[in-house]
C-alpha cells in the first residue's frame, strides 16, 4: 500500500484536490455560485492532467517490457551462437572467422538502459562486454591469436550471460 502511494503521489494529490473542490462546492453552493465557472475550469484542468499522466506511465511500462523482451531474445540468440560448447568447437577448428552478423539488433545500447530496474550495474557491464567482444569477432579483421583471445574472453563471460538471461526471464 505504501509503495502504491509513494509511486502515485501526483495522481493521489490531484484526486484529493478534486474531492476537496467538489466538497467545497456542495457545502458552500450558494456563496460560491458566482465562482462556479472558475471552479469548474479548475476541476477540468486537474482531470485533464490525469489522462496524460496515466498514458505516460503506461507508455513507460510498455517501453520497459519491450526493452526487456528484446534484450532477452538478443542475449539468447547470441548465447546460442557463443555458448561454451560452440566456443570450444571454434577454438579447436581452424581459424575461419566467418561469424558474420551475430548481433542482429544495433539498438541493444538503447535497450540496456532500461535493464537497471532488473539487473545490477555489474551485470549490465557484463552484457556490454559480451556484445563488444562479439562485435569484435563480427569484424573479421583479427589474426589467429586475437581471434582465439576474443573467443576465450567470450568463454569467460558466457556462464554469467546464461545467469543473466535466466534472471531476466524470471523477473
Amino acid at each position: 500500500m505504501m509503495l502504491f502511494i509513494k509511486k502515485h503521489t501526483y495522481p493521489i494529490t490531484v484526486i484529493i484536490l478534486i474531492l476537496c473542490i467538489v466538497a467545497t462546492l456542495i457545502i458552500f453552493h450558494k456563496q460560491l455560485a458566482p465562482f462556479s465557472n472558475i471552479l469548474s475550469a479548475m476541476i477540468g484542468a486537474l482531470l485533464g492532467s490525469m489522462g496524460p499522466y496515466f498514458i505516460g506511465l503506461q507508455n513507460q511500462r510498455n517501453e520497459f517490457i519491450g526493452a526487456k523482451r528484446k534484450m532477452i531474445s538478443l542475449l539468447v540468440y547470441t548465447y546460442n551462437a557463443f555458448n561454451p560448447k560452440s566456443i570450444e568447437s571454434y577454438l579447436n577448428a581452424p581459424v575461419q572467422q566467418t561469424h558474420g552478423r551475430v548481433i542482429y539488433d544495433n539498438q541493444w545500447t538503447n535497450y540496456i538502459s532500461f535493464l537497471d530496474k532488473y539487473l545490477t550495474f555489474g551485470e549490465i557491464q557484463e552484457i556490454a562486454y559480451w556484445f563488444e567482444r562479439i562485435s569484435v569477432l563480427e569484424s573479421n579483421v583479427l589474426n589467429e591469436v586475437e581471434y582465439h583471445a576474443e573467443l576465450k574472453n567470450l568463454e569467460e563471460v558466457s556462464s554469467n550471460i546464461k545467469k543473466i538471461i535466466e534472471k531476466l526471464i524470471n523477473n
